[in-house]
């Protein structure tokens, strides 16, 4: 079975994708696809929707991006960047940087490991846990998409660090005892960690740097 949820049903799901998700638009518009963009739009809008208006407005949209992008160039991002810039920069990928810093990529390779040294030794008991966890960090990504339009960026990302910050340190702690109280502690402390790093800091990032850039310099940011 794991072969199966390992190699089968990814390549099961990238056939579905390929053959239920169509080409973007805005993309085709791009290669200049106009039929194929107009072809894809009218399926994905409610019927009687103006196509022809909102391929137009797409391509406006893209001029207004191409002319904002070449009006500043790589030189004034990397070498000489303005005060604004600057300030851009400094959040972005300073944002990214701390996003990384959480430790949310150890805790997620050596996640078995940590299962393990918690004291949870049977593979059922494993299994459990891995599939708990595992359902706590999507369920709350949710329910970050919801709370980050609803209370703002700063307070969700600055709650989703404190929450981490606390939950890594009662793991820490209940390493140093092998009660069973310690084992159930040690997996919600985890299980909180990956809540508040899902529904703050984790998506967070990718909404705040793809909004914190001015058009004219997104692109080339961003990359």
């Amino acid at each position: 079975y794991m072969l199966f949820l390992g190699t089968v049903m990814p390549l099961i799901m990238l056939v579905l994708v390929r053959c239920v998700i169509p080409e973007s638009p805005r993309w085709l518009l791009c290669q200049n696809r106009d039929e194929e963009a107009k072809e894809i739009l009218t399926k994905t809008h409610p019927p009687g929707t103006d196509v022809d208006g909102v391929i137009e407005r797409i391509k406006d949209s893209l001029e207004i991006e191409r002319a904002a992008s070449t009006s500043v160039g790589w030189r004034a991002i990397l070498l000489r960047p303005s005060p604004a810039i600057r300030r851009m920069l400094l959040v972005g990928v300073g944002i990214s940087i701390i996003q990384q810093a959480v430790g949310i990529d150890a805790i997620m390779f050596y996640l078995l490991l940590d299962i393990r040294e918690a004291g949870i030794q049977s593979e059922l008991g494993q299994t459990s846990a891995l599939i708990f966890l595992g359902v706590v960090k999507l369920a709350f990504v949710f329910v970050g998409a919801h709370l980050f339009d609803r209370y703002g960026r700063r307070p969700l990302l600055l709650i989703s660090l404190l929450g981490c910050a606390v939950s890594l340190i009662v793991v820490s702690i209940t390493f140093t005892s092998e009660t069973h109280t310690s084992k159930a502690i040690t997996i919600f402390a985890l299980a909180v960690y990956l809540a508040f790093f899902s529904s703050g800091i984790g998506p967070g990032n990718w909404v705040v740097v793809s909004e914190v850039f001015a058009t004219s310099i997104r692109a080339k940011a961003m990359s």
